[in-house]
């Protein structure tokens, strides 16, 4: 009697076969591909969540998926940039907990921001000229910290410079590099700021001391520099100090007549200098005609020469 077998049961053992022979086909397939990069597989990166850009489009599979794993892929940068399966932070790096993320863009580990948010330490760590932008050399000589003037970590202008405890030596920043210094229109003076100036956070209100000073009075009080003659003042081209003894009022000051013996009008017109009071004589005879004391109008004598009626 023969026994009759179906297709299938003859054919099993045979369909068992190619069915491993393409399993391993396909794992030879796959293998080299993965063990490549991205660039030369035709997996699908995206798909994970985890797209790869930049380097990380030619890095091989195996230095993110070490040991032939895949679930649980690290996908923050610090979970494979730790310094041993990739480079991670140099011992030059400024101290941040931040993530690498937040300054690091994926193309390059070239810094394209910092998040000073997550800072530590202080500002000079970094900020010394190796590591991050320092000290110019124009900047004012200080060993205060960093942040006790600037107070903005997204530039450094607008700054307050603290002037607690400083009492001399203006000078040294106050040059008109590092900070503001004289105007062109200032008082020439050698003497130092701070014998003027008694204020930092205001240049208004200087007393200039004038000891020692006795003449040369209109090189500074010419209207420009220090407040000089007004419109009103007597017209002489005598020097301030001959007739301004003080230094402190414009008050006071004695006109020396030495020498002037006609138009006296010019000046005695009531705006200038004193004139002709309400009461005066009517005349237009000179000031000097009747008057010829030059420190009182007192002991003038009227000349009545000529006068024959009225």
């Amino acid at each position: 009697m023969t026994v009759q077998t179906s297709n299938c049961a003859r054919f099993r053992p045979i369909g068992i076969l190619r069915l491993a022979a393409l399993v391993l086909l396909s794992w030879l397939a796959v293998a080299p591909a993965c063990a490549q990069s991205s660039l030369g597989s035709g997996f699908d990166h995206n798909r994970t969540g985890f797209a790869l850009t930049g380097p990380h489009l030619g890095a091989d599979c195996t230095s993110c998926h070490q040991a032939g794993r895949f679930k649980g892929t690290p996908q923050r940068c610090a979970g494979c940039h730790n310094g041993v399966t990739a480079i991670g932070k140099n011992t030059k790096h400024p101290p941040t907990s931040s993530l690498c993320e937040s300054c690091h863009a994926v193309s390059s580990f070239k810094q394209v921001r910092y998040d000073h948010s997550q800072a530590f330490g202080t500002c000079a760590a970094c900020h010394n000229g190796t590591l991050a932008r320092g000290k110019t050399t124009t900047h004012i000589v200080t060993s205060a910290p960093c942040e006790s003037c600037h107070k903005n970590t997204a530039f450094f202008i607008s700054r307050a410079m603290d002037h607690t405890g400083i009492t001399s030596g203006c000078a040294t920043c106050h040059n008109s590099i590092k900070a503001k210094g004289k105007p062109t229109s200032h008082v020439v003076t050698t003497a130092a700021c701070e014998s003027c100036h008694k204020s930092t956070v205001t240049f208004a209100g200087a007393t200039f001391s004038h000891a020692g000073i006795v003449s040369g009075c209109a090189s500074c009080h010419n209207g420009a520099t220090a407040k000089g003659k007004p419109t009103t003042h007597v017209a002489t081209t005598a020097a301030c100090e001959s007739c301004h003894k003080s230094t402190t009022t414009f008050v006071g000051a004695t006109f020396s007549h030495a020498g002037i013996v006609s138009g006296c009008a010019s000046c005695h017109n009531g705006t200038a200098a004193k004139g002709k009071s309400a009461t005066h004589v009517a005349t237009t005879a000179a000031c000097e005609s009747c008057h010829k004391s030059t420190t009182t109008f007192v002991g003038a004598t009227f000349s009545h020469a000529g006068i024959v009626s009225g």
